[in-house]
This record gives C-alpha cells, sequence and structure tokens, in this order.
C-alpha cells in the first residue's frame, strides 16, 4: 500500500511538470526578448561602449572595410537624428578620426588619412537641419559607424519588426541569440540575421548580417564590448572641449530661408550693459569701448563648435589687439567647469560669467555668438556661428 502511494505521488509531480498550467519556465520568444529591451533601454541616461565593425563586399578581403571604436553617448529623446548626443573616436583603414554631434553641429575630424594627405588635420562642421544639398549626417559620415543606432532603440528596428513571429532563439550561457531570414524576392535579396542580447544587461552585444544581392555576397559585423551604463564621466566625455588651431576647418551649411538674411535686430541700436563676475569674484560691468571695437563672445561648455573657433578669436586678439579691439568671451552656466577648463587654456582675453539676465538682453539662443559694438556703444555686428563677416570688417576697419 506504501509503494502504491509512493507511486501514485510521484506520478502526481511528474504530470504537473507536464501539464499546460505548469509554472515550468517556457522559452523565450524574440518579442520576449525585444521587450526586455526596450525595458533595459527605459533605463539608461549615457553609455559608452567599444565597438568593432566589419564589411566585406564580395566575399573578397581586399574589399574590407574595418573599424574600431570607441563610442560616448547621451541619451537624447527629443533629438530627431541619432535621439542622443554622441562622441566616437575612431580608427579604421582609413585612418584616426572623430565625430561629435550635439544636437546643433555635426563635427567630424581626421586626426589622420592613410589614403589622402589633403584630409589630414581637418575638419568639417555641418548643420545638420534642412540640408539644401540633401546631405544626411546619420549615413553620410563612415565615423557615425561608432554609433549603434540598434543598441538604444527604443522600438525594434522597423526593417526586423515584421519577423518577429518567425525568429528563432537560441540560449547561451550569457546571452540569447536572435536568428532569422530577410527576403525582397523582387530585389533578388536574402540575409541571414544575427543578434545576441545579453543576460546580464538585456541589451544588444553583436549583430551579424550575412546577405546576398544577385549573387553578390556581403558580411558585416558588429561587436560591442566594455559596456558601461549610466557612468557620470561619459555624460561629460560626450561633447567637445578641445582647440585644433592648426587644422582646417570647412562647413557644410543649412538651407536657409530668405528671411535668415535680414539683418539682426540688434544692428544699429546701443548695446545692453549687464553685470558679471571676475575670476576673482569681483562683480563688473562691461562699458563700451573708448576708441575701436569690443567683441563678445558668447558660448557655453556644451558648444563643441564653440571650441573650435576660439583658436580663431585668439589670432583675432593677436592681430588687433594692439589696434583697438577688445574681446571679452562670456559665459552663463557650469561656473565651476568653466574655471577648471580656463586653467589649461592660453587665451589672452578675457573669460566672464554673466547672470541670466545677459540671455534676455541678448536674446540668446544658439551658441557661439558674436556681437560687435563700436565706440559709440552701438552694435554694428551680430552673427550666430559666424566669424568671417566679423573678421572681414575688422580687416577693413582696423587696417
Amino acid at each position: 500500500m506504501k509503494s502504491i502511494l509512493s507511486h501514485y505521488l510521484f506520478s502526481i509531480i511528474i504530470l504537473g511538470f507536464l501539464s499546460p498550467g505548469s509554472s515550468q519556465a517556457q522559452p523565450a520568444t524574440a518579442r520576449d526578448l525585444f521587450n526586455k529591451m526596450r525595458q533595459s533601454i527605459d533605463t539608461v541616461r549615457s553609455v559608452s561602449y567599444r565597438l568593432e565593425y566589419r564589411n566585406v563586399n564580395g566575399g573578397q578581403e581586399d574589399s574590407v572595410f574595418w573599424s574600431s571604436s570607441k563610442t560616448w553617448v547621451r541619451v537624447m529623446p527629443a533629438d530627431t537624428i541619432f535621439g542622443a548626443y554622441l562622441h566616437v573616436r575612431q580608427q579604421s583603414k582609413n585612418g584616426l578620426s572623430e565625430y561629435y554631434y550635439d544636437g546643433i553641429s555635426a563635427i567630424d575630424i581626421y586626426h589622420q588619412h592613410n589614403k589622402s594627405k589633403e584630409l589630414e588635420k581637418t575638419i568639417t562642421v555641418i548643420e545638420p537641419y534642412d540640408q539644401a544639398n540633401g546631405y544626411n549626417i546619420a549615413q553620410s559620415r563612415t565615423t557615425v559607424r561608432g554609433y549603434c543606432e540598434e543598441l538604444l532603440s527604443p522600438v525594434v528596428n522597423e526593417r526586423w519588426a515584421k519577423y518577429l513571429d518567425s525568429m528563432q532563439v537560441k540560449e547561451l550561457d550569457e546571452m540569447w541569440l536572435i536568428q532569422w531570414r530577410q527576403n525582397m524576392p523582387a530585389d533578388d535579396f536574402f540575409a541571414d540575421m544575427e543578434v545576441a542580447i545579453s543576460k546580464n544587461h538585456n541589451l544588444i552585444t553583436s549583430i551579424k548580417q550575412f546577405s546576398n544581392w544577385r549573387g553578390i555576397p556581403l558580411t558585416q559585423t558588429i561587436l560591442i564590448s566594455d559596456l558601461a551604463i549610466n557612468r557620470e564621466a561619459d555624460m561629460d566625455s560626450v561633447m567637445l572641449k578641445q582647440n585644433f588651431p592648426d587644422y582646417r576647418m570647412s562647413y557644410v551649411t543649412r538651407k536657409k530661408p530668405d528671411a535668415a538674411t535680414v539683418p539682426s535686430p540688434l544692428v544699429g541700436t546701443k548695446a545692453k550693459d549687464f553685470s558679471y563676475t571676475k575670476l576673482d569674484n569681483k562683480v563688473g560691468s562691461l562699458a563700451a569701448p573708448k576708441d575701436g571695437y569690443l567683441l563678445l563672445d558668447f558660448w557655453e561648455t556644451w558648444c563643441g563648435y564653440c571650441f573650435l573657433a576660439m583658436p580663431k578669436l585668439q589670432k583675432l586678439q593677436e592681430q588687433y589687439g594692439g589696434k583697438g579691439l577688445r574681446i571679452v568671451s562670456v559665459v552663463t552656466e557650469n561656473k565651476a567647469q568653466v574655471q577648471k577648463m580656463l586653467q589649461t587654456k592660453s587665451f589672452s582675453y578675457p573669460t566672464i560669467f554673466a547672470g541670466k539676465d545677459a540671455v534676455s538682453l541678448y536674446d540668446l539662443e544658439g551658441r557661439p555668438r558674436y556681437i560687435l559694438v563700436d565706440e559709440t556703444g552701438s552694435i554694428v555686428l551680430d552673427k550666430e556661428g559666424d566669424l568671417e563677416q566679423i573678421e572681414r570688417f575688422l580687416k577693413e576697419r582696423l587696417k
């Protein structure tokens, strides 16, 4: 009787494990894993990682493009281009480059170029919105390959979403592998995809694509490592805070409406005075120059282009400082950080810390903002992000 009862209880236990209502863990689906990934992404404010990218076109090793990048990202959901601000430092078969994007400008820097000496020590500054020539900063710069959009995408990539139900999931010790095939019969194209999601943080750690277009094979591999999430130091590493005085600079400007060519309403009016704090914490105020010109340079620590323009301002000070030009840089935010940065700079013109009244007095929005004041206290030029007209003006007036 005892043995019969034991056998009966054992059978109940086994059936319990096998029954549909059992609490036994069900196999993960791709939909489950991508949902977990979305939840993890919602907690990310900043992230840094190393990214290895490799592209083999036609199966030929001589057609390989590779890059190795260190990337810092600050998540900015309102940004319509990347959904983030970013800094990419990349070594590739082309050379050594850096890329910054701060929501206002995209800055592409080549320190070294293995194929073109003309591109070495060059900086391209791109205004990203409403490009007249269709320039797309999210697709046109090879340096951006160091930024993995899928890593922080709040939704499954549109190219992937329609394959969710056909995806196969494999569980490994430290990750999940999601595999599927994408077909486009009309274009004679197919791609076998494999995405790895870490069990540690539920974020993507690799993307592999083995595709064939009209008989031509293509292999793309993205590997992500050294992932750090919400580390304070990474927030600071996103923004450009360096000068490159011996680099050549070029610009890809945005398409501007005709109204943008109308002079600033401040031109011809009297410059408005405001109080400021000196480095020794004493309070002062600006006065119109007795002769010559006063150039106000409004900048902030979050403006990468502001730093690139500082050597040009120093050159203007050296050229025209003895002929009547006085330059004063003005910041209104992050005083402690500015003081620390100024200790490493050797510019001969002063930087002052103004209050929020300066922001409203001069209707400050974008940076850098340059306002040139003459000896009568009148504003003669008002430019945002552009020193060229001011340079021409000073060259003509202060010969």
